[in-house]
């Protein structure tokens, strides 16, 4: 196996990434180069970088003659972006499923049957993000329309869950996760297009619609 070394500014990157995911930075807060520069003994250079990466890939507010900032969503961006994705998605999954042999069904199963095993023993909700994204990879494994995968795996509902992630994995307890999953999974299993899309269209606004109103409350917002 071929290692590849990070450069500096990737794993600043990473170091940022972790310090929103972990809620130290915050929706909002400014980005203080030199803070971070001490923090990982670097030049504020590669931190620089590290910035500008994030904000190409939609984590951070950069403007001009201005502080850096984690970026905000708005609850009706989130309740919005939430929507197109579950539309995305359901359009990429139905066409995938329609694909699906008899061993992409086995496979399947046994994917519903480690989830069950993953949760059953799960100590944290830190680890429903890791679960939920396996589960929704695999019913959609199949789709070759690419343009409907990029959009979708570039869209707002990735950002939205990583930057508010302390709210997002409190929005249902480990057992209603489970069981909605599992509804989504009995649509996927009939083979009908029609049904697949409208429960995934379903799940998305669920979350959707939850993350904004906790985005809301924790911003005073009514």
């Amino acid at each position: 196996m071929k290692l590849i070394k990070k450069t500096l500014s990737e794993q600043a990157a990473d170091y940022i990434r972790n310090l929103i995911r972990s809620g130290e930075l915050r929706p909002g807060d400014v980005i203080r180069e030199e803070m971070l520069a001490e923090r990982l003994e670097i030049s504020r250079a590669p931190i620089r970088e590290a910035l500008l990466s994030l904000g190409h890939h939609g984590l951070i507010n950069i403007v001009a003659q201005k502080a850096k900032r984690v970026r905000t969503l708005t609850p009706e961006e989130i309740r919005d972006s939430y929507a197109v994705a579950g539309i995305l998605e359901g359009a990429a999954s139905a066409l995938s499923v329609a694909q699906w042999t008899e061993d992409d069904y086995a496979g399947f199963r046994d994917v519903v049957e480690v989830m069950d095993a993953r949760l059953a023993r799960l100590e944290s909700p830190d680890g429903l993000s890791e679960i939920d994204d396996l589960f929704h990879r695999d019913v959609y494994s199949r789709c070759t329309n690419s343009i409907i995968l990029d959009v979708s795996k570039n869209s707002s509902t990735s950002i939205a869950q990583f930057l508010y992630f302390d709210i997002w994995k409190s929005l249902f307890s480990i057992a209603q996760f489970q069981d909605r999953h599992h509804r989504v999974a009995e649509a996927v299993m009939t083979g009908d297009g029609t049904v697949i899309e409208q429960a995934i269209r379903e799940h998305y606004e669920e979350t959707g619609g939850r993350l904004a109103d906790a985005v809301a409350r924790h911003c005073g917002r009514k």
